[in-house]
């Protein structure tokens, strides 16, 4: 996305980004874990909002938006294929502490992610 001329200042929470399983030859949670074993915190970002215990589907909010959006929020059914994938299979996220550093330590995520990438083979290789 280009950024909006009006923002002055960028506020970063977590560093997010896509893994192609196919493309890298092995899966999302088996590279989170060889980030983690070169000792860069990751994980796999949140649940898709809409099962977020943080927004409950009891809560007025979200029974008015459903209306709002023409349906009964009793029996409505919510079906998110994409976001469930992104979530159990493609997203990696690296928190905010990491990107406090400076030019030395992204090269050290991203010499991290390379070594991981360059391994695939041997890594989703069964146990």
């Amino acid at each position: 996305m280009a950024r909006d001329p009006r923002v002055t200042r960028e506020v970063i929470y977590a560093f997010v980004f896509m893994v192609d399983e196919s493309a890298l030859g092995m899966s999302r949670n088996r590279f989170v874990r060889g980030l983690r074993a070169e000792g860069i915190p990751c994980g796999v970002a949140n649940d898709p909002v809409y099962r977020s215990a943080l927004f409950p589907r009891e809560s007025a909010a979200y029974r008015k938006a459903v209306e709002l959006a023409g349906a009964n929020p009793d029996t409505v059914a919510i079906e998110c294929p994409v976001a469930e994938r992104l979530f159990e299979r493609s997203i990696v996220s690296i928190p905010h502490e990491c990107l406090l550093g400076d030019d030395r330590d992204l090269d050290d995520i991203l010499a991290a992610a390379s070594k991981v990438a360059a391994r695939a083979s041997e890594l989703s290789a069964p146990n």
